[in-house]
């Protein structure tokens, strides 16, 4: 078998055991009551309201809330630099989470998510 009909396999093989057979489960440091657990699930694909140049990656913060955390980095002088974080129950009803992109570092407030650049200093 050549290499890429092994891979090709080995691919749809972890595919089908984790979409049908292997219920993922995600847990945090603190426990939770059985109903609010967090869990993934795998269902039909949905677009995604928020792309960058950088995929999301989805982390649950240690209240248990369900955050997307992503990079907005453009080539252009004057183009966004910026963290981008998102909040919902699923990536398919993800929000900006307001708290987060506007939040400053209180050692130096020019260190902002919104604005990984400084342009607070530039300008």
């Amino acid at each position: 078998m050549n290499t890429l009909r092994l891979r090709t396999a080995l691919g749809l093989a972890f595919i089908a055991t984790i979409s049908g057979t292997m219920p993922l489960t995600a847990t945090a440091t603190q426990p939770y009551p059985p109903s609010t657990k967090p869990s993934v699930q795998v269902g039909p694909t949905a677009s995604y309201r928020y792309p960058t140049d950088t995929p999301g990656a989805g982390l649950i913060d240690k209240d248990g809330s369900f955050h997307v955390q992503q990079s907005a980095a453009l080539y252009g002088a004057n183009d966004v630099r910026e963290w981008a974080f998102l909040t919902g129950n699923t990536f398919d009803d993800l929000i900006p989470d307001k708290d987060l992109n506007t939040a400053t570092n209180p050692a130096n407030p020019q260190d902002r998510n919104d604005d990984t650049r400084g342009a607070a200093i530039t300008r």
